[in-house]
């Protein structure tokens, strides 16, 4: 998908230090919220959520639409996006290896999931 066929995401304001973006192309839905680490000074993002319709799944759509935020993402100044994915969702395992996240247990999530990483953005001296 080229930059400029990326989808806008919609993008609501929480608290001072909070976004919201929402991806909506059909037939993709991708929730991502991004915060300011305040300690660090630096802006982090969580993917909340990504829904794919059944009929449309393995298809490439998912992985275009991730494509053009994580584009955007970096735009933003995210370094880092992290999110939680269950052991038990084989596919959602695969989508996220093939766009290149990494997988760790963690002490704060239950045994059944995975915390999920991916640097998108090298830090500046």
């Amino acid at each position: 998908m080229a930059e400029e066929e990326c989808p806008c995401p919609s993008i609501r304001r929480g608290r001072f230090d909070e976004l919201y973006l929402d991806y909506y192309s059909r037939p993709v839905t991708l929730k991502i919220n991004v915060n300011l680490d305040i300690p660090n000074m630096a802006w982090n993002a969580k993917v909340v959520d990504i829904v794919v319709a059944p009929e449309e799944r393995r298809k490439g759509k998912a992985q275009e639409v991730w494509r053009c935020a994580e584009r955007q993402l970096r735009v933003l100044g995210v370094g880092v996006v992290e999110g939680t994915v269950m052991k038990s969702n084989t596919d959602a395992k695969l989508f996220w290896e093939k766009v290149g996240f990494n997988f760790a247990d963690s002490p704060n999530l239950p045994d059944t999931h995975w915390r999920i990483t991916k640097k998108i953005r090298e830090e500046e001296d």
